[in-house]
């Protein structure tokens, strides 16, 4: 990881980043388990079940209906997107993020508008995702327990 991508807040490997100490002519990361250098630190890679836990809710294709109340398209399960939303503290729309081919890995994110159209770049790692809420929200977005 570099210095230039973290922040306070990020949860890595080892834990959640509390402070950026400068100690020994070097700045080093704090975290619950004490200080380490940063490049000891090793991100999160995303995967569908820890943005469930970030507080996104899970949505697997889209299901349409005709005007019989017949299912018309049912791609419940067998479209290869996965979609993430999470609402917006600070209004009313929902954020949406979506993954493509979520068998590989690691798992890719983007930013995507109503349309399924990218907005972002690519993220595959938690405290991108997490930089990314901060920049557009100004909160923290946080592992539920």
């Amino acid at each position: 990881m570099k210095a230039y991508e973290l922040r306070i807040g990020n949860i890595t490997e080892y834990g959640t980043i509390l402070a950026f100490p400068f100690e020994d002519g070097r700045v080093k990361a704090l975290l619950e388990i004490g200080i380490c250098e940063i490049e000891q630190l090793e991100p999160i890679p995303l995967s569908e079940e820890i943005l469930v836990a970030l507080g996104f809710e899970e949505s697997r294709g889209y299901h349409e209906e005709d005007d019989e109340n017949e299912d018309k398209l049912d791609y419940d399960g067998d479209d290869p997107n996965r979609y993430f939303f999470k609402d917006n503290p600070d209004n009313e729309n929902w954020f949406f993020i979506q993954s493509r081919f979520v068998w590989e890995k690691p798992m890719v994110v983007y930013a995507a508008d109503s349309g399924g159209e990218p907005v972002s770049k690519k993220y595959t790692y938690v405290h991108e995702v997490q930089n990314m809420w901060f920049g557009i929200t100004g909160k923290e977005l946080k592992i539920k327990k």
